[in-house]
């Protein structure tokens, strides 16, 4: 997914990867899932030590049929900007 970054993702442009405020992503009339929306905001630390995050933002405009996302390293906050979220229940 080009939007996806893991750190460390420097960008020679921005002083600080802690920056505290971003610009509204413009919404998209194109059809994005969960995976084809995910946008990298900014990182911290690096991925191959284990230490360090990520902040990203989500452009969801259509369900996800046939497809799946799973995270077996890392913790999630998912907090919709409008709109509502439902996620299914585990059943076991």
């Amino acid at each position: 997914m080009p939007y996806w970054q893991s750190a460390p993702n420097v960008d020679s442009d921005v002083i600080s990867l802690g920056q505290y405020r971003w610009d509204p992503v413009p919404m998209s009339d194109a059809p994005l899932t969960w995976i084809t929306g995910m946008r990298t905001m900014t990182t911290a630390g690096d991925v191959n030590t284990q230490v360090g995050m990520a902040a990203h933002i989500y452009l969801v405009t259509r369900s996800m049929e046939d497809e799946y996302f799973f995270s077996a390293d890392s913790e999630l906050l998912v907090v919709p900007q409008s709109g509502r979220l439902p996620l299914p229940r585990n059943s076991a």
